[in-house]
């Protein structure tokens, strides 16, 4: 029987790092050059239809994408210094596109989310807001109510974060992922000012039999059982030692993304880890990493919904997971 996958545009938002999005059940849009294209996906030929195009109002080359599916609405980045954000409305019918609304022009421009570029790009659940993380050289996370043209939260991050995405729960819960750290952010609000709290989730370190595990393809040499030093006593003392486990390296991640549980990550060398949420806390990982694919099939993009986890991997193919429990089970690959 042939594996059904439902995935709300809600969720799949933000999990493609910018460039493709869907929009409603039968469309999807991408960047190319100055344009963003609209194609069908027609389940009888293989090979999807491109119905319109949309030119970006700066004139310059797009970069990120972000669609609200509950309010239909795009918005797209440059690429260049001091990158503009523009909004556009774009009319849905019956799973279908059509973007005559959004020739006529922006309906908001923003600016001063970022100097050079935007890594991340993406509209709340209720469409009311965009979340902005700029690259070099500040890596600002910014919160913006694009209607009044006001940024109403910002922060700068110290880790060098490469991906962020609100919870489709709440706009006020947004993580961030780096290469080794990731961060949970609160937005907090009184009244009219707003401000972050943060929250570093501590991540499990990388076990001795997963040597060699670099992205990057390089290699690490295990670390040896015992500390090589007649001095372990004094250092210890001192604070100055550090026990085997400890010394091993942090987990490298590659990929992230929302379920209705909380924040599920893949590592460099193909495992999951699952970052449970209880309300406004956060619980620490319990620093299981379950072992689901091979170095060969690391996700690199991940989609939630419900109890299914749909992972695309490196090597181009894509692969479900169910989760019952805090467990990954690898379904069987469909066609």
């Amino acid at each position: 029987m042939a594996l059904q996958f439902h995935l709300e545009t809600s969720w799949v938002s933000g999990t493609t790092g910018g460039t493709v999005v869907p929009i409603g059940n039968e469309t999807f849009c991408y960047a190319s050059g100055k344009y963003i294209f609209f194609s069908q996906d027609n389940d009888d030929d293989d090979a999807a239809k491109v119905d319109q195009s949309l030119r970006g109002a700066g004139g310059r080359h797009i970069d990120k994408i972000a669609f609200s599916a509950k309010r239909s609405l795009l918005a797209y980045s440059e690429v260049g210094v001091n990158p503009k954000v523009y909004v556009h409305s774009v009319a849905v019918e019956g799973g279908k596109s059509a973007v005559s609304s959004a020739a006529e022009g922006p309906i908001a421009v923003l600016h001063g989310g970022a100097k050079l570029e935007l890594r991340s790009l993406q509209f709340s659940e209720s469409g009311s807001r965009l979340l902005m993380l700029s690259g070099v050289p500040d890596f600002l996370l910014s919160v913006w109510e694009w209607e009044s043209n006001k940024c109403i939260c910002q922060t700068s991050c110290s880790d060098r974060p490469l991906q962020a995405a609100f919870s489709p729960l709440s706009w006020q819960k947004i993580c961030c992922r780096s290469q080794n750290s990731l961060v949970l952010w609160k937005v907090e609000t009184c009244g009219n000012r707003c401000q972050f709290s943060k929250r570093d989730v501590a991540l499990p370190r990388v076990r001795s039999t997963q040597y060699p595990m670099t992205a990057s393809g390089g290699t690490l040499e295990p670390l040896p059982a015992t500390y090589p030093t007649p001095l372990e006593p004094i250092l210890t003392k001192l604070g100055e030692f550090q026990p085997n486990s400890l010394r091993q390296p942090l987990v490298e991640l590659t990929a992230f993304c929302w379920s209705q549980q909380g924040v599920i990550l893949t590592t460099a060398c193909g495992s999951l880890l699952h970052v449970a949420c209880d309300g406004d806390a956060c619980i620490d990982p319990t620093r299981t990493l379950h072992d689901v694919f091979t170095r060969d099939e690391v996700p690199v993009r991940l989609a939630a919904s419900n109890d299914l986890l749909m992972a695309a991997c490196k090597d181009g193919s894509l692969h479900f997971v169910r989760i019952r429990g805090g467990r990954f089970e690898h379904l069987p690959s469909t066609e």
